[in-house]
């Protein structure tokens, strides 16, 4: 079927049901709305089945229901496709309608090539009903004809169509070819309809009711003889033939005679003549009058002459008074290449026959069809295009997110001018990797870049976490900052847990050079920064400033495993729980010496490294250091695999979660060591109040970042004005030094490492607190 009855069964969806269904009904079957809905396209039937049975399904409606809506709704869209004014001129009531029909599809097929039309007949019977009969190829389809005759007579006559059927089945035509043969009866009632109204005596149809008179303007006698001789009619109407009942030739046209093969006399079959070439059927005087209103295409056998056979155009017309079946048609010829290819000129169309303004016409319709079909088909390709066009501009979109900050990509999108901005406080961070030089002059570069891939997407895994903007990768080197270009009061604490995290996750990327995981280095610092958006071509929110230069600077003089902080960054992060070491005074390219520390951690987060991590886990629940585990009990040392995690409950909010290393025989050490932290320390273990008895509560990521409120930290602005900018002395009165770093060696690894318990310890405000806080320590295997 063509792609027009897929658009009528589209736009009757979305008048009843709306576009939402209509998606439905797309998404259950093959079809797709760019492809399968151009009007002059054909399409397999299978489709269009598929379509139908897609609207049954999703709309809960029996398939006659929906070929009957279909059938009335066919009506209105061709009227409101202007199709109305001829479809009002086809007959004067519901009869002569029906019998112009198959000429009407006739007349289609010029613009739709191959069209496979239903046929119909219609009969009055002694009680002045119709019988209709209805042949189609396409079997179950006669639900569509019944809301067709309803739809009719309603919006053409004004009259009530009552249509039921009287028999379904399958007849073969000929050649192979099944017919589905629907009989229906139709009642049509609320007939008001003025005398101008009533049938006309010219409609196409010969089959008359048997003993009607008709007023006429010249009565004829049944007695006299025609003054029309068979010569004259030979001559006046040169492509007709007129056989019996038993399809034996009476007469025919004087062209007739001249393209047949053979001599035709009298008693000179049809067969022999002709071949009914439309409608495909059995060449019998039965099937000829089931079609009686179908427009007939036959072909001349070629005679010695032509190898071509001469194809006319016409139809059948039943003579009552002589029994006789005549044939009249004209060659049938479309367009003026046809002419040629027949041999044939103007001269040879008679002047009473429509072909010759036809031949006229049908070269601007053609020209218009093939103007609207590739109109559909331009508007199929746009189509395909603007969707394209859609998802590269969110992909764009997208990566200019990833990119640019979601404020500032937005102002860019929508073509707004981004202006920089100054921020008075902000946090920056860079990290490098601790001997990258060697590990890229003895490693391949495809394992350099998978090492570098590997680093980076597991410190982007926290990005979003705690809000951090990730300013750019150079090489080994990572920028990220806090604090722009959204506000944020809690930037140097979220850009604190970020680092953190950073660190811990560096000891799961293992350098392609020593098989071990990489050691990175960390320096922050807070002040005023200036932004904005540098590049047209490939622009980029940069950020400048002495900040990001003393930043800089603390990440160069930190050492492998650390994070370095300035005395500004420290004086924002002591008051918020933070535990640091003093490094003293260190000196500082360009700026000569300032203060600097060292990040340890956050209350229950402690930094550690892979080897020291049990040991951290049991000084967390008791600070006692000369009971250590692996003092007690050396047969859990040898294996570290760092795949679990820990996580911290505390009584009033969930804390930091922490990686840490899982050895051999951990459940029955965590026992032990809960045993021991409860009766040395008298540390109550108890759930979270919002979680039951037994629970375990994983890491996720709504629990790293920056929020103070859920640990039960003093605001940030408060902490900050109540802390002055010096650095905090340690236990023995005197600044550590960056060269002076406590060192431990661990099984035969020596790893520099400054996160142990020392003299040079900073303590923080809540350390000594008086309230007693409750941990319950959830093991997650």
């Amino acid at each position: 079927m063509y792609g027009q009855i897929h658009c009528v069964i589209r736009d009757l969806v979305l008048s009843l049901f709306g576009n939402d269904k209509f998606q439905e009904v797309l998404e259950a079957c093959p079809l797709n709305e760019d492809e399968h809905f151009m009007v002059f396209k054909q399409y397999p039937d299978s489709l269009t089945f598929a379509l139908i049975d897609a609207v049954s399904e999703r709309t809960k409606l029996h398939r006659d229901d929906v070929l009957k809506a279909f059938g009335k709704f066919f009506l209105t869209y061709c009227m409101k496709h202007g199709y109305d004014k001829m479809l009002r001129t086809m007959g004067a009531d519901l009869v002569a309608f029906i019998q112009n029909l198959d000429s009407l599809h006739s007349l289609l097929s010029l613009s739709y090539k191959g069209i496979v039309a239903p046929s119909f007949s219609c009969f009055e019977d002694a009680d002045g009903m119709l019988e209709l009969h209805y042949y189609s190829s396409r079997p179950g389809f006669y639900p569509v004809c019944i809301g067709l005759m309803e739809a009719v007579g309603k919006e053409l006559f004004n009259q009530h169509a009552t249509v039921t059927v009287l028999s379904y089945g399958e007849e073969e035509i000929g050649n192979g070819r099944i017919m589905y043969h629907t009989v229906m009866k139709v009642k049509v009632t609320d007939l008001h309809v003025p005398f101008s109204r009533k049938r006309s005596s010219w409609a196409l149809s010969a089959t008359e009711q048997k003993g009607s008179q008709r007023p006429t303007l010249c009565p004829r006698n049944p007695g006299t003889e025609s003054a029309i001789r068979a010569e004259d009619m030979s001559k006046a109407c040169p492509y007709h033939i007129l056989f019996d009942q038993n399809m034996c030739i009476k007469e025919c046209g004087d062209n007739i005679r001249t393209l047949a093969r053979c001599e035709v006399t009298p008693c000179t079959s049809f067969h022999d003549v002709a071949t009914i070439v439309q409608p495909v059927m059995h060449q019998t005087l039965a099937n000829i009058m089931k079609f009686i209103n179908s427009v007939y295409v036959i072909a001349i056998h070629p005679n010695k002459d032509s190898r071509e056979p001469f194809v006319i155009k016409g139809q059948m017309i039943w003579l009552p008074y002589s029994g006789t079946l005549m044939f009249i048609g004209s060659p049938r010829i479309h367009t003026l290449e046809d002419l040629k290819e027949m041999k044939l000129f103007m001269g040879d169309i008679p002047l009473y026959f429509g072909t010759r303004e036809l031949l006229l016409l049908n070269q601007q319709r053609f020209a218009e069809i093939e103007i609207a079909r590739t109109l559909d088909e331009t508007t199929i390709e746009l189509k395909k295009m603007s969707k394209a066009l859609e998802e590269e501009k969110k992909k764009t979109e997208t990566l200019l997110h990833e990119m640019l900050p979601s404020k500032i990509a937005r102002q860019l999108t929508s073509g707004k001018m981004v202006k920089g901005e100054r921020y008075k406080s902000c946090t920056v961070l860079f990290s490098d990797v601790v001997g990258f030089t060697d590990i890229a002059s003895n490693c391949s570069a495809e394992e350099i870049i998978n090492m570098l891939n590997d680093m980076y997407y597991r410190f982007d895994s926290y990005i979003e976490c705690h809000g951090v903007y990730k300013v750019e990768t150079i090489g080994d080197a990572y920028m990220a900052a806090t604090g722009l270009p959204e506000i944020q009061v809690d930037h140097a604490a979220r850009m604190a847990d970020f680092a953190m995290d950073l660190i811990e996750e560096s000891n799961y990327v293992i350098s392609p050079a020593t098989g071990k995981p990489i050691v990175i280095r960390v320096g922050m610092h807070s002040g005023e920064v200036v932004a904005g958006v540098i590049g047209t071509k490939k622009p980029r929110y940069d950020i400048y400033g002495d900040t990001v230069n003393t930043a800089s600077r603390m990440e160069s003089n930190s050492l492998p495993g650390c994070i370095n902080v300035s005395q500004v960054t420290f004086s924002l992060l002591y008051p918020l729980g933070y535990t640091f070491k003093a490094r003293g005074e260190i000196i500082i390219k360009g700026k000569g010496g300032m203060e600097a520390f060292f990040l340890t951690g956050y209350f229950h987060h402690l930094l550690t490294l892979p080897g020291n991590e049990l040991r951290d886990l049991e000084d967390l629940v008791h600070p006692d250091p000369t009971t250590s585990v692996y003092d007690r009990d050396s047969s859990h040392c040898h294996s570290v695999t760092p795949v679990r995690k820990i996580s911290f409950v505390d009584s009033q909010g969930p804390v930091q979660s922490k990686r840490v290393s899982i050895v051999n025989g951990l459940r029955s050490l965590g026992s032990k060591i809960f045993r021991r932290a409860s009766k040395r320390n008298s540390v109550d273990f108890v759930p979270h109040p919002a979680k039951k008895s037994g629970s375990v509560t994983q890491s996720s990521p709504e629990h790293c970042g920056g929020d103070r409120k859920r640990s039960g930290m003093p605001p940030i602005s408060s902490a900050v004005s109540s802390t002055k900018h010096k650095p905090i002395p340690d236990d023995s009165g005197q600044n550590s030094k960056a060269a002076s770093v406590h060192k431990e060696t661990r099984h035969s690894d020596e790893v520099t490492h400054p996160y142990r318990h020392s003299s040079s310890e900073v303590s923080h405000p809540h350390k000594n607190a008086p309230r007693k806080r409750t941990c319950f320590v959830c093991i997650v295997m």
